[in-house]
Order: C-alpha cells, then sequence, then structure tokens
C-alpha cells in the first residue's frame, strides 16, 4: 500500500546498476559503452522513448570522442540521455501521430575508476530545484519495456543487473536470467561518434532468458524500500498533560503545563472540581442529661 501511494509522485531518475562477476582493474575493461533503451507502455507528457547511458573519455564532440589518447575507464566516465518524442493530431474524427527522433536531454561526466566492479547507468528526470514542466511518475514506469545495449566484452563480465528508482529496488537479474542477443541490426544505437577500433567490439543486446524485453511490472514483483521515514521529533511531548479529551467527535488539543506550576492540589474536605455532589454536611447531636 505505501509504494502505490509513493509511485504516484514524480520519477526522480532511473538507475541501472550493471555487477561485474569480479572486481577488474581499469586496463581489463579499457573502452566500454553500456546504454539502456526503455520505451513506456503509453507515452506521457509526451514522451515515449528513452535511451541512457554510459561510455569512456567523457565529450560530447567528434574530435573529443576520436582521441585515442584519453582511451578506456581509467580516464573518465561520460553520459547522455535522449528522448523521442510523441506528438498527436486530430482533425475530430481520427487521430495520428508522429514520432520524433532522439533529442538530447541530458548528460554528464566524471573521473574515471582504477577498479570496476560496479557500473551504474543514470536516467535524470526530475530538475531538483524548479519543476517548470510537468513530469513523469514512478508509476509510469509500470510494464515498461528495457533492453540494455553493450559492447559485447563488457556483456559477457555482467553477473546481475539491478534496476533502482526514487528509493525502490525494481528489479533484480541475474546471470541465469538473461542471455546476450548478438544481432543489433534494428537496434536504436545512441547517436554518439565512436572510433572503428571501438567498435571493432561489436554491439550486443541483453535479453531476459524467456522473453524479448526486459518488463518493469509492478504487479508480478513488488518493488522493494531501501529506506526508512524519519519520524519527526516533538521535543515538547513531556510538557502535554497526560490524557487527551474527545468530546462529541472533536479532538481537544492537550493544554500546556507550567514547568514552575506543578498540579493543583486540594485539601481532603474540600470537593475536586468535577469529582460530582460536594460533600455531607457534618450534624452534631447535644447529649441528653
Amino acid at each position: 500500500m505505501l509504494f502505490l501511494q509513493e509511485s504516484e509522485g514524480v520519477l526522480h531518475g532511473l538507475h541501472v546498476t550493471l555487477e561485474l562477476d569480479r572486481v577488474y582493474q581499469a586496463q581489463d575493461i579499457g573502452h566500454f559503452r553500456a546504454f539502456c533503451w526503455m520505451k513506456l507502455k503509453e507515452p506521457k507528457h509526451g514522451i515515449w522513448f528513452i535511451l541512457f547511458g554510459s561510455y569512456d573519455r567523457p565529450g560530447q564532440g567528434e574530435e573529443i570522442r576520436s582521441s585515442k589518447e584519453w582511451a578506456g575507464i581509467k580516464h573518465g566516465l561520460g553520459g547522455c540521455q535522449w528522448e523521442k518524442h510523441l506528438t498527436v493530431r486530430s482533425d475530430g474524427e481520427n487521430e495520428d501521430g508522429d514520432v520524433s527522433e532522439y533529442i538530447q536531454v541530458g548528460s554528464s561526466s566524471s573521473s574515471g575508476m582504477d577498479s570496476v566492479q560496479l557500473l551504474t547507468l543514470q536516467y535524470s528526470h526530475d530538475n531538483p530545484l524548479v519543476r517548470y514542466q510537468p513530469r513523469l511518475s514512478l508509476r509510469d514506469l509500470d510494464d515498461a519495456w528495457l533492453v540494455p545495449l553493450l559492447n559485447e566484452s563488457l556483456a559477457t563480465k555482467i553477473k546481475a543487473i539491478h534496476i533502482y528508482a526514487n528509493g525502490y529496488k525494481l528489479l533484480e537479474l541475474d546471470k541465469s536470467q538473461f542471455r546476450i542477443d548478438r544481432d543489433h541490426s534494428d537496434a536504436d544505437v545512441p547517436p554518439l561518434t565512436f572510433d572503428p577500433d571501438e567498435l571493432s567490439d561489436p554491439w550486443i543486446r541483453i535479453r531476459p532468458s524467456m522473453a524479448t524485453f526486459v518488463e518493469l511490472s509492478f504487479v508480478d514483483r513488488t518493488p522493494k524500500r531501501l529506506f526508512e521515514s524519519v519520524r519527526t521529533m516533538d521535543s515538547l511531548k513531556s510538557t502535554y498533560q497526560p490524557k487527551s479529551k474527545v468530546r462529541r467527535g472533536r479532538l481537544l488539543v492537550p493544554a500546556l503545563t507550567s514547568a514552575k506550576q506543578g498540579p493543583k492540589s486540594f485539601p481532603k474536605s474540600a470537593p475536586k472540581p468535577g469529582s460530582g455532589s460536594p460533600p455531607k454536611a457534618v450534624v452534631r447531636r447535644r447529649k441528653r442529661r
């Protein structure tokens, strides 16, 4: 129930973590290309297809991408993400739509790695400062299709695939649950320029063992929450009256008592407020002589 409520929130980002079968030194990885293609079940806010991933040698220009001086994961990582948008046309009776080419919607760069066992591909969606347009929600990923797209030498080293979003683990696949598809003739490869030497390590796709696409189904697999919410502290709790009263369906907020003045005390003969009828009067009788 908690996930159903929190899944209505804006999608902050999607992370696909590739776990390798052991710790590799940077020279054992060298050049790499790791991307993930995703198709939503239905277009939301015009977004239908998403492509994101990471590669060695950060930089978007062809001159930087073709410089062999910075080849290899040790010298830096770059990241890019693209979206394909659907534009719907309607004449009142019929509807039709056009799907755009990939539009770059983000990029990143980071320092290199001397040793590698986990490699994370990130799609950042929400603006952390100002949300100036409608955004996807986590629930929009339900029934989405994913296909990792990698260079072959890296794909053979993968032990498991982990998928996260908004503090939830959505899916985990171990090596027995996926296969390598070497036919990439119809694959959506990222619009980046790579050297012929790099492309000699061909593109491959990772698919489930018994299916064509990795499917994110929140019905078949309930996502796991990876964090705990922190309760708000109440430093004034000790100053509240011990009991609250409910009167006519309304909760009366406990009144605060003074720290210097304790609870009032009453003499034994005096009636306490709200204790009922007052004490009976004492009648003295004279003794007869």
